[in-house]
């Protein structure tokens, strides 16, 4: 993600939310400042590698693709 760099991970400084992400009087912009991981966040159950993940949504792709075809067969 843009501004989040390897350095900026090992940052262990706590946030004060009620002061440091005031809306009010910080920047908060939509898709423009991170603020949370997403509304999916708590899907999330693991810490694959790259090449996992990438595997996993390309057997994920094939198979909605294989559904998306069995349906063009049966209409």
């Amino acid at each position: 993600s843009v501004g989040i760099t390897e350095d900026r991970w090992k940052d262990t400084k706590k946030i004060d939310f009620g002061k440091e992400l005031n809306p009010a009087e910080a920047e908060a912009k939509a898709w423009k400042t991170i603020w949370s991981a997403g509304q999916g966040v708590t899907n999330i159950s693991d810490n694959p590698s790259v090449k996992d993940l990438i595997d996993l949504m390309k057997k994920e792709f094939k198979a909605a693709i294989e559904v998306q075809q069995a349906l063009l067969e049966k209409y």
